[in-house]
């Protein structure tokens, strides 16, 4: 006889607001009072010391983590460590080979180096655009407000994809462009659609079979050889804009940024019959418009070499404290050079030497010279200026010109099919962990001579 009586849920409250952000203070705190050391280039990295010797690191976002011992009995330690704070949270020992999910990728170390893969967020939680077959046909319709937001979300999904589905940037970031312009229209829609399509199920080659597995994307990084040492490489291009009335005069800059070994032996030759120092791990890809405006090809080509620059020294400063412990960071040594605190030579040491390749003989030509024409923008000659001064303090020791029918960038500065050259050697880079640099007519200009003598 009563009525139905029921409550209405306003809001799941599982834990509260503060819950991941309490957590990760209290761990943090516990990892820097059991004597872990904080890393001065990422915050979310922890190493734990023997007295002088690092016996483990770890990297931890939030309330997720992941890191690696020297040995099972130091695992077994820093285990021990963790579970007397914290004994309601899961900490797992794997071996090598064992995927291991954090923070939203899977990670696959082995001996020869650690695959990281996003399938499962592809898979996931990654949206589809669902539009029907009628208004697929309407390619020269602006799209409507519904469909814009789902294009953004789309394109938000597949931005954090790309780290292991580097092919897609060229095509990402134009379609990034137009969700943003009021001019869009069914066609860029179709095109999110099918990139979302093959992040998914995988490329499929034409005339393959219905049922046919496409071939999924995932990057890998190669374990350098410690003996060799580390350099980073960048390698950069720029690509003219498709429709100026979009990008408004931006070129498409697109570069990589990586770890290499250092084998200072080699004199920069072709590397075609030497595997080993073939190895390429890309720790950061990029493609997007250059910041600036580029009213030609060389202007594009040098905004992008700076762009990647500002990247690969951070990058370097990151190398050189994984490999030579927490010191005083390049620009600290090089601040303290000259004030006269040290010498040169202990400025030099532990130094993460930086290679910038460029397919662009102009700009290679000019970092020789540093002639300039008279009717060269200020703008122009401060970014040379800028490349030089970073070559000259020491921080980059080679400027290598690469022939650009080879350059492994040009398959995102620019609309390449999946057969060009280029995006083979681009699919070879991130897949494979390879890069072998094809020298052109410049070869290269070696510059800091103090580079010559092995570190």
């Amino acid at each position: 006889k009563d009525p139905i009586k029921f409550a209405k849920l306003w809001k799941e409250v599982p834990g509260t607001k503060g819950g991941p952000r309490n957590f990760y203070q209290s761990f943090v705190s516990h990892l820097m009072s059991s004597g872990c050391l904080r890393s001065r280039q990422d915050y979310c990295l922890f190493y734990m010391m023997e007295g002088d010797e690092r016996i483990a690191e770890m990297a931890v976002h939030v309330d997720d983590g992941y890191g690696f011992a020297r040995s099972e009995e130091d695992a077994n330690r820093v285990l021990g460590m963790l579970k007397q704070r914290f004994k309601k949270v899961k900490f797992e020992l794997v071996p090598l080979g064992t995927p291991c999910s954090f923070t939203g990728s899977t990670w696959t170390e082995t001996e020869e180096g650690t695959y990281q893969d996003q399938q499962h967020f592809v898979d996931l939680k990654m949206k589809t655009i669902k539009v029907d077959s009628q208004r697929k046909k309407q390619q020269h319709e602006l799209i409507t407000d519904e469909e814009r937001s789902m294009m953004r979300s789309v394109n938000g999904g597949a931005r954090w994809a790309s780290r292991t589905h580097p092919e897609h940037l060229h095509e990402l970031s134009r379609l990034s462009t137009w969700a943003t312009h009021e001019s869009c229209s069914v066609q860029q829609l179709n095109r999110a659609a099918k990139m979302v399509r093959e992040m998914k199920v995988g490329y499929k080659e034409h005339g393959s079979e219905p049922d046919e597995a496409g071939q999924r994307s995932h990057i890998f990084y190669p374990r350098l050889d410690e003996r060799y040492g580390v350099r980073v490489t960048q390698i950069s291009d720029a690509g003219e804009p498709q429709d100026d009335g979009i990008f408004k005069g931006r070129w498409m800059g697109a570069y990589a940024v990586g770890a290499q070994e250092l084998h200072e032996d080699e004199e920069m030759e072709d590397l075609t019959t030497v595997d080993a120092k073939c190895k390429f791990g890309a720790l950061h890809v990029h493609a997007g418009n250059t910041k600036r405006v580029a009213n030609s090809s060389f202007r594009g080509e040098t905004l992008t070499v700076a762009q990647a620059m500002d990247v690969a020294i951070p990058t370097a400063l990151m190398m050189e404290e994984l490999i030579y412990g927490i010191k005083p960071s390049l620009l600290e040594r090089i601040a303290m050079q000259m004030a006269g605190v040290i010498g040169m030579e202990e400025q030099q040491t532990c130094q993460v030497p930086i290679d910038v390749h460029t397919d662009c003989e102009d700009l290679v030509s000019l970092m020789e010279s540093l002639t300039f024409k008279a009717s060269m923008q200020k703008r122009a000659k401060t970014d040379i200026f800028d490349v030089r001064e970073v070559i000259d303090m020491g921080i980059a020791r080679n400027l290598g010109h690469i022939a650009g029918k080879y350059n492994p960038l040009d398959a995102i500065s620019k609309k390449v099919g999946r057969d060009a050259l280029t995006m083979k050697r681009f699919r070879e880079l991130f897949l494979t962990g390879r890069y072998q640099p094809v020298w052109g007519p410049r070869k290269t200009k070696k510059f800091a001579q103090y580079w010559e003598a092995p570190i």
